[in-house]
Formats: C-alpha cells, sequence, structure tokens
C-alpha cells in the first residue's frame, strides 16, 4: 500500500472513523523516525501507532498498541496514516534566519581563506 492511495487498501468504516479521529485533532504526536513515523492517537485510551514506509511511499508495514483484532488496520493506523500523508506533503517552510546565518558563515569561510593566501604568498 502507499501512503498516497491508502485508502483503497483499509475498509470504508475504518477509514472514517479513522479520517474522524484525524479531523477532529486526536491525532497527537507525529514523530519521524529512521525508517517511518511513530504517531500517539487519543482514543478511549492513548495508543501509539508505528508506521515504517520504503521507497516511494510504500507504506511497508504498521502497528498498533489498541487491542482491535478485526483486522490487520484500525482506524488508529487510518488517522495516522492521515497525518503522515499531510505532514509529508506539505511544502517544507524555508528558514530565513538559517540561510542568512549560512551565508555568512560562507563569507567568512571565504574571508579567512583570503587571507590565508595573502600570508602564504608575502612569506
Amino acid at each position: 500500500m502507499k501512503l498516497s492511495n491508502f485508502e483503497d487498501s483499509i475498509e470504508d468504516v475504518i477509514l472514517e472513523r479513522g479520517l474522524d479521529y484525524f479531523q477532529n485533532g486526536r491525532v497527537e504526536n507525529v514523530i519521524e523516525t529512521t525508517d517511518g513515523y511513530t504517531v500517539e492517537i487519543n482514543g478511549s485510551d492513548y495508543y501509539t501507532v508505528e508506521i515504517y514506509l520504503g521507497h516511494e511511499d510504500q507504506v511497508v508495514d504498521s502497528f498498533c498498541d489498541c487491542p482491535y483484532d478485526w483486522g490487520p488496520h484500525c482506524k488508529h493506523i487510518a488517522a495516522a496514516l492521515f497525518a503522515i500523508r499531510e505532514k509529508e506533503l506539505k511544502p517544507k517552510k524555508s528558514n530565513k534566519k538559517n540561510a542568512a546565518r549560512n551565508i555568512a558563515e560562507l563569507f567568512n569561510f571565504a574571508w579567512t581563506v583570503k587571507r590565508l593566501m595573502l600570508i602564504i604568498v608575502a612569506s
């Protein structure tokens, strides 16, 4: 299943419940990991969902610690997938302060190199 169209792989009733959780703010911490995401969902209790991603937005595996056992995907996994997809598709914000700092550091480095070259040539 792919993150871009996971709806094709999850039952409609589960998707509806997961979308409801997502839209009503029950998805709380979306934490990027080395191989995917860990997501906390505030349901009747707090549940932890782990989504493992592969190449080209492939969902390799998923896990939820809730007691649901009627199928491979629960509403918490669906809610997490909605949140992750939203996060993945959002354009990254540019950080102007970091960009300005990087430019200043490059300028300082170039100035230092120029001074070293003058010292070497003068020697």
